[in-house]
């Protein structure tokens, strides 16, 4: 049995438009394979959970009641037009309004109270997908298809780490495979919801960063899809942002590590650590562009074969440069200065050291007079801040010696302020002048791609 693993994103779910083109995806692909079906939230959704997350704690309970009533006509908006009159105000009364009055009932709770456990975050968060996948549902029903909503916490079974939870792939293989083949047999089209699982009390379990990408990853390989398709709203992954440079490359293929490298210089491209384990059983996962579905997508593989494959910009970085002549030759330099960044909960992107010297980077964001204080107790430190990160990607870049000489002379004209090369094979790294960084991102994909 053919099967396929169709995974729809915030945006192709956002509006009646989206919901209506996902659909006639779903649709074509059941001519060819089993579709199983995953949803994300309806688009901005999660965030207005987390904002009513926030509202409830700061006690603010008219302004919850407000953003409630705009989540709920939300999905009346998108619902009522799957469904006729008289269908809307019996399905909405049956399945819609129980759990939306016990989201209003635990947010009311938490205001009472002021605080908030994990738990009880990852339960209000799962809303999002619960809604979206019952709409996915009727939409698919009223387009002639026979369908039937699966909560994520029937089949992803996971520990109770309730925001980052880790899978426990024995049992969500049993659980995927006992629950979803007896319906695909019977001619239905399971919604899965996507970014939810379950612990072994029972408790709702979220995912973590590209949740449903997750969910989508791991239902293809304990059903043994013959493909997963992530569809968005780009047409794949690209050499650059096409909203910066308007020449950028589509790539046919990319392979799964340069792709991790990407999301961490700022691409926006999926987060790798959702999809790896599906590739590396050699499942093809294709990114999609929903909007725009004659495009051929991406074909993320784990080919590692050479090549070039994007440049890329973060900016709003800081580099901190702490030295002191006092720790030549000793020990644990390194180790202080990296304990006060873990107290400050902040995360370290590139680094370079020395017997006396350690240079980091930081979202100049994360920086505090506080952070300053403690580590100027270690070392003289000297800040550079306004700075950004250019980042130029592709499969063993860091060996090609002839790339880098290219590089190097493209940013002659520029002051350099840290260079990364060979701490990835396939990154080299370094800092520019935020004010400079849209030319350099220019002369750069210029030089090596046009």
């Amino acid at each position: 049995m053919k099967m396929s693993i169709l995974k729809f994103g915030g945006t192709s779910v956002g509006s009646v438009e989206a919901f209506d083109r996902s659909v006639r995806i779903v649709k074509k692909e059941t001519r060819h394979r089993h579709p199983i079906v995953v949803v994300s939230a309806v688009g901005g959704v999660t965030d207005d959970l987390i904002g009513l997350v926030d509202l409830a704690k700061k006690q603010k309970q008219r302004l919850i009641a407000g953003r409630l009533n705009r989540l709920e006509e939300t999905h009346k908006t998108i619902l009522q037009a799957f469904v006729s009159p008289r269908e809307f105000q019996l399905i909405w009364e049956k399945e819609f309004s129980p759990s939306l009055k016990k989201l209003r009932y635990v947010l009311t709770g938490i205001s009472y109270v002021g605080e908030l456990t994990k738990k009880t975050y990852a339960f209000i968060c799962s809303f999002g997908e619960m809604l979206s996948s019952q709409i996915m549902r009727y939409a698919l029903i009223n387009s002639g298809m026979s369908s039937l909503q699966v909560h994520g916490r029937r089949i992803i079974r996971t520990n109770s780490e309730y925001l980052e939870a880790e899978v426990d792939m024995r049992r969500t293989r049993e659980s995927c495979r006992r629950i979803l083949l007896p319906s695909i047999k019977d001619g239905f089209v399971p919604v899965v919801m996507g970014f939810i699982g379950k612990d072994t009390h029972g408790d709702t379990t979220l995912l973590g960063r590209g949740g449903s990408d997750f969910t989508a990853s791991l239902v293809g390989i304990s059903m043994d899809a013959d493909q997963i398709q992530i569809w968005t709203d780009v047409d794949g992954v690209m050499s650059a942002d096409p909203r910066l440079i308007s020449t950028v490359k589509l790539w046919p293929k990319m392979n799964i590590d340069v792709m991790a490298e990407m999301a961490n210089s700022g691409a926006k491209v999926l987060h790798p650590k959702t999809i790896t384990a599906a590739v590396r059983k050699a499942i093809p996962v294709y990114i999609k562009n929903t909007f725009n579905p004659s495009a051929p997508g991406t074909l993320i593989t784990a080919d590692s074969r050479r090549g070039l494959k994007g440049v890329q910009c973060v900016k709003g970085q800081m580099l901190i440069h702490l030295q002191t002549p006092e720790m030549l030759h000793a020990f644990g330099f390194i180790q202080r200065c990296s304990q006060v960044f873990v107290q400050h909960n902040i995360s370290v992107d590139v680094c370079a050291t020395s017997e006396i010297s350690f240079t980091s980077s930081i979202a100049a964001s994360d920086y505090s007079r506080r952070l300053f204080k403690n580590l100027s107790k270690i070392a003289h430190v000297d800040l550079h801040p306004d700075l950004a990160k250019i980042c130029v990607i592709g499969s063993n870049v860091s060996h090609d010696a002839q790339l880098i000489s290219a590089i190097f002379e493209i940013l002659t004209p520029y002051r350099i302020y840290t260079v990364s090369i060979g701490a990835s094979f396939h990154n080299i790294t370094f800092f520019v002048s935020e004010s400079q960084s849209d030319e350099v991102l220019l002369r750069l994909h210029q030089k090596l791609f046009e």
